[in-house]
């Protein structure tokens, strides 16, 4: 059932490597690499914030969910950090890795209601920047999907213990 509660989703940061338009990759473990021609549109975590956003909505919990420029006000804030997004080349076929951190606090108390990192791992049908990018888009929606259940059933069991 829906509620009366509104979630702001704060601006996502992003970790150093991952907080420009670069697509990143590696072939060698704990050598971050980026693609010379391949760039995404905009920085992930620009791109990945609107689909957090719409799959929290789309749950139907919350009255409401915003994001930026929002300025009225909201009960819970959901704050994420893009850990990482990199297609790797260690296996014979790649797969692309995105890790993102994400904290609720409760806006009335001012405290940490949970947190949790997030990472989803998505072989890529082939071996170039394309097949990355289709298992980066298949990977953001099940991050999506994990946040957007991970948000509901805190703001749940925080209702239920106040």
């Amino acid at each position: 059932p829906k509620t009366h509660t509104v979630l702001m989703a704060s601006n996502m940061v992003a970790n150093a490597g991952y907080d420009s338009q670069k697509m990143t990759y590696l072939n060698v473990p704990y050598k971050l690499k980026a693609y010379s021609v391949n760039q995404w549109v905009s920085p992930p975590a620009q791109m990945l914030l609107p689909l957090m956003v719409k799959t929290i909505s789309q749950t139907g919990y919350f009255y409401a969910v915003v994001m930026p420029p929002y300025s009225g006000l909201s009960d819970y804030q959901l704050d994420s950090t893009l850990v990482n997004l990199q297609q790797e080349f260690i296996k014979p076929t790649s797969e692309v890795r995105l890790t993102v951190a994400v904290t609720l606090m409760s806006a009335q108390l001012n405290q940490v209601i949970a947190s949790k990192q997030f990472q989803v791992v998505v072989p890529a049908p082939g071996n170039n920047p394309y097949s990355g990018v289709l298992a980066a888009n298949h990977a953001a929606q099940m991050l999506a999907q994990d946040v957007a259940q991970f948000a509901v059933d805190q703001v749940k069991r925080q209702s239920r213990t106040h």
